[in-house]
């Protein structure tokens, strides 16, 4: 079975690169652009993560865009490209693509194409209306986007915390 995946697999890439005056790049979707222009709610303490186009502003609480939140940019992959941006540009976290591999291999709800890795680069904080920018500003998170595209189930590598987010 996995040979006839794999050679169907291997048949439309062959295809796709042939095709004359069509880039295959371009007929694939951007993991990045599955992301922007979303909601996320915190499902533990109902902040809300906003991911625009570049940037993204998480507040404190839902619904609440004038005061107590963090801005910044950000990056965001999927799959294959999160499992080698994590052991790659993020190896000082010690996340091996084993470790991970392991985790998909044990689970019946997380496969590969659902892994998830990205960086929440904060560029300001504003908290009861003080504007502060911050010392060490690079977040990364990594974890599974789930039930259709619709929940993230993602940990913090700089302190290991752990949230649900549902989309909104």
């Amino acid at each position: 079975m996995k040979k006839i995946v794999l050679l169907i697999l291997m048949t439309l890439i062959f295809v796709g690169c042939g095709a004359e005056g069509e880039n295959f790049e371009n007929k694939t979707k951007s993991p990045k652009n599955e992301i922007v222009n979303t909601t996320w709610i915190n499902v533990s303490d109902g902040s809300e993560l906003v991911f625009g186009e570049d940037e993204f502003f998480w507040y404190q609480h839902e619904g609440t865009h004038d005061d107590n939140y963090y801005y910044g940019q950000f990056e965001f992959y999927r799959g294959e490209e999160a499992l080698t941006f994590i052991t790659n540009d993020l190896k000082q976290y010690g996340v091996t693509r084993e470790e991970i591999l392991n985790i998909i291999d044990v689970s019946d709800e997380y496969l590969l194409e659902d892994f998830v890795v990205f960086n929440l680069n904060y560029s300001k904080i504003v908290i009861d209306g003080e504007t502060t920018i911050p010392e060490n500003s690079l977040m990364p998170w990594y974890g599974f986007i789930l039930k259709n595209d619709s929940y993230l189930d993602v940990a913090n590598m700089n302190n290991g915390s752990y949230y649900g987010f549902e989309k909104k």
